[in-house]
């Protein structure tokens, strides 16, 4: 998730932009400056977009075990669905599961739809899609309904049945039939080669994987996610979540190969997972430019996507004197800006208050872009 690659060198240069002397001073109250104001400012929601859709885990009603696995497939299947549609924007699966975390206990497993409508308008989601399942002997029926947020007006309702829980074209078929129906549109469901595996083994193995991510079961997660490459080993998605993983560790040392096959078959991953992919590639290769040109496209895509601000961040902490051609030292031009860096970073802090920035944002951090805001 790339959540956490460049704290320290962010912060060893946090200070070159206090003024003389702001160091030694602090606010009548005995805080550091800036004096009367938050050094982060209390998160705005952003403004409602009528092609954005924030898809919640479907409900298990009867609570029947056997059929858990759906809640969670629900979102990410969905998410596939819709996410091949360019004129669609929908809110990634694991920064769903962010967002349900903010929740009351009681409220994540049956969210009411105020609760629900609230994390809509968090993300800047113009369309919400809410949803359960009852499943009896093998089979299940969905039910999902699609709000319009602005309003909280039901749109539509689109009912459809799951014929056997054991096939993963089953659930890709009902679950694209679902997509269908909740957009109006015809069109083919997303195929089991959509999905990224053809085995629903694996498939099981990468969401339960998922499901310990959410829980902040890291190593766990990173487990059940290798033993979906190993039952698939073209599985593009839990490559890639085997590889966010492995930087999250800290009990794995050494190389990485689930990035490189995750590059190897990144033509399944959707757009969003495809760039956060590349640009995971660009910082290992300390290509800053690239990362740049990734992280500037995330974020216009999706402002409300912490991770692709703190990759923002990330590629604008590489300040360095670049020459000229031939070495001309007249035509240099200095490359990155910390205080563009410092403002990515409060971004990705108030877009998610408990991500990799969490109680180690200087007080300092400016409030717009540096000169330098667009390295190339």
């Amino acid at each position: 998730m790339l959540r956490n690659a460049v704290r320290c060198s962010l912060l060893a240069g946090a200070t070159v932009f206090l003024p003389a002397g702001a160091a030694l001073a602090q606010c009548p109250d005995g805080t550091p400056p800036p004096c009367g104001r938050s050094a982060v400012p209390a998160r705005r929601d952003p403004p409602l977009d009528e092609r954005a859709w924030l898809v919640l885990p479907f409900i298990n009603t009867a609570a029947v075990p056997e059929a858990a696995m759906l809640s969670q497939a629900s979102v990410s299947l969905l998410y596939q669905d819709l996410a091949r549609w360019q004129d669609v924007r929908v809110i990634p699966d694991d920064r769903v599961a962010d967002l349900v975390r903010t929740l009351s206990p009681a409220e994540r497993a049956r969210p009411g739809l105020q609760s629900a409508l609230g994390l809509a308008r968090r993300v800047g989601a113009g369309r919400l899609l809410l949803g359960d399942y009852l499943a009896v002997g093998g089979q299940a029926q969905l039910n999902a309904k699609v709000y319009e947020v602005r309003s909280g007006r039901q749109l539509r309702l689109v009912r459809e049945q799951l014929s056997n829980l054991a096939s993963l074209d089953s659930l890709t078929a009902g679950f694209g039939r679902v997509a269908r129906g909740a957009l109006a549109v015809p069109g083919p469901a997303i195929s089991r080669e959509g999905v990224g595996t053809t085995s629903l083994e694996a498939y099981a193995a990468y969401l339960s994987g998922l499901e310990a991510l959410n829980g902040i079961q890291i190593d766990s997660a990173r487990a059940r996610f290798l033993r979906a490459t190993r039952i698939d080993s073209t599985f593009a998605l839990a490559h890639l979540r085997a590889s966010q993983t492995h930087i999250r560790s800290t009990s794995v040392p050494g190389s990485d190969p689930n990035r490189a096959a995750a590059l190897r078959f990144a033509a399944t991953l959707p757009p969003r997972e495809r760039s956060m992919l590349q640009a995971a590639d660009a910082s290992t290769r300390a290509d800053y430019g690239e990362l740049c040109r990734l992280a500037r496209g995330l974020v216009a895509t999706d402002s409300s996507d912490a991770e692709a601000w703190n990759l923002l961040s990330s590629c604008h902490q590489d300040v360095r004197l670049v020459i000229g051609p031939d070495g001309d030292s007249s035509r240099a031009v200095v490359r990155g800006d910390l205080s563009a860096a410092l403002f990515a970073a409060r971004r990705s802090y108030a877009l998610d208050p408990t991500g990799p920035w969490a109680g180690a944002l200087p007080t300092c951090c400016p409030s717009a872009p540096g000169p330098n805001a667009s390295p190339e």
